[in-house]
């Protein structure tokens, strides 16, 4: 049973996302691209000239506002804040049993 669940959970690896990356890569372009330009780099002139990326648009400024709180803080950031407030939990515990 654990060989079957290995096996059904390894295709997981190579899914990939060319604004985010997948497990093993980066995105594929090497700029941070904001919502709006990356839906927008679908349509041509033509089309924007016709109005027809309104709805892409509006799809990614929800996409953005539905974002988590986390969204836009950098990963050092949220490491740094997590590690100190495990210092200070680790400090609390050692002092709540050394008394």
């Amino acid at each position: 049973m654990g060989v079957m669940i290995i096996c059904c959970t390894f295709p997981i690896c190579f899914v990939y996302f060319p604004q985010w990356g997948g497990m093993f890569c980066g995105p594929s372009s090497k700029t941070v691209a904001t919502e709006e330009e990356y839906y927008l780099s679908e349509w041509n002139t033509e089309e924007k000239e016709k109005g027809l990326h309104q709805a892409s648009l509006k799809f990614a400024d929800n996409s953005r506002s539905e974002r988590g709180g986390r969204a836009g803080k950098s990963s050092e950031a949220i490491l740094w804040k997590t590690l100190t407030l495990l210092e200070k939990a680790s400090i609390k515990e050692v002092s709540t049993y050394a008394w």
